[in-house]
């Protein structure tokens, strides 16, 4: 899926060039690094309802 940089009021924006991940995107990625990619077995369930008005 391709993400762009135009204006968080799009799908699938992905913010402004050289800006740092939000907290809770960067909590996320050290937890499936740390504890996800680490394990001999894992089973990941993604429940993000993705865009929309209503979730």
């Amino acid at each position: 899926m391709r993400r762009h940089q135009i204006s968080p009021l799009l799908p699938w924006y992905r913010g402004k060039a050289g800006e740092a991940m939000q907290p809770e995107a960067q909590a996320l990625c050290y937890f499936v690094r740390q504890e996800i990619f680490t394990a001999p077995f894992s089973l990941v369930l993604d429940r993000h309802s993705g865009f929309g008005y209503r979730n």
